[in-house]
């Protein structure tokens, strides 16, 4: 390519990023009640924007992690950790307690999704045992993997009483 359609094509891309990134600032403002994904991380990011110093946030679980990476800034090196390109699930609240125990002058701030908890929760008990004041746990309940049986049981609550969770755990 030439360099003049380099630079034309460069352009287009920071023009459409910068266009996302008011579309997405304007959803995140929007007050919602009762509150929604979007304004619930407009509440979080305005909060957290007048911690100082900065906040370690870790994140965890796609949509949670999806969100705090395009709605949450920093500015230091090490203030944001999740799960990566492979979003392992079961990593964020190691981090955080190993993020909260290395840098106790500062607010670490996990995260979670509601389903990604469940791969973790028990080492909820281990930042209690170690009296981690410094640390802030958030679950974000989009719904999950979840949403579908909290529908059938409100639709066809005669057909869901007859389900026999010993045989589906199986």
């Amino acid at each position: 390519r030439s360099r003049e359609a380099q630079r034309a094509w460069k352009a287009r891309v920071q023009a459409t990023a910068s266009h996302r990134r008011a579309e997405l600032d304007a959803r995140l403002r929007r007050p919602r009640q009762p509150l929604d994904f979007y304004a619930a991380f407009g509440v979080l990011r305005s909060a957290l924007l007048r911690v100082a110093p900065e906040p370690v946030v870790i994140a965890e679980g796609a949509n949670t992690m999806d969100m705090c990476r395009l709605a949450l800034a920093h500015d230091r090196p090490l203030s944001k950790l999740d799960a990566g390109a492979w979003g392992t699930m079961g990593v964020g609240l190691p981090y955080a307690i190993a993020a909260a125990l290395r840098q106790p002058q500062r607010l670490v701030v996990a995260i979670e999704g509601d389903s990604a908890l469940g791969f973790s929760l028990a080492e909820l008990e281990t930042a209690a045992r170690f009296k981690l004041g410094n640390l802030l746990v958030l679950v974000m309940n989009n719904g999950g993997i979840y949403v579908r049986l909290r529908f059938d049981r409100v639709q066809n609550p005669k057909q869901h009483s007859r389900w026999r969770y010993a045989s589906v755990s199986r």
